[in-house]
């Protein structure tokens, strides 16, 4: 897998450093609805699911901690439908200076670069 983790969502585009990072950002709920898709940078899919633990409390209250994983196993080849994702999210952020031809890698680097830049 190839860094950073990219998750989409309804539009809006996440990245993150690490899957620890993303997984811990993501909402179980929002997992178990399927609001997630997730990329890795060379626009392989990433799976993502909800790993339900059961934790006790003093040892006598126990309840289940939901948590979110995010395989590291290669899934199938979309850089394609990443570009395209990712030309829209810029367009719609107002920057317009990448073509069609542009590659999945500047697109990535360029992407990451704008949404560290508005934390």
């Amino acid at each position: 897998m190839k860094f950073p983790v990219i998750i989409l969502e309804d539009g809006n585009i996440d990245m993150f450093s690490s899957c620890e990072e993303a997984c811990s950002y993501l909402e179980p709920i929002d997992v178990k609805n399927g609001e997630y898709v997730a990329y890795d940078a060379d626009g392989f899919t990433l799976k993502i699911d909800v790993v339900e633990k059961q934790r006790s409390y003093f040892g006598l209250w126990k309840f289940k901690n939901l948590s979110v994983n995010i395989e590291d196993n290669v899934g199938e080849d979309r850089s394609k439908e990443l570009i395209e994702k990712l030309l829209n999210f810029l367009d719609a952020a107002g920057i317009n200076k990448f073509e069609k031809d542009a590659t999945l890698s500047e697109l990535v680097s360029y992407t990451e670069k704008f949404l560290l830049s508005k934390k």
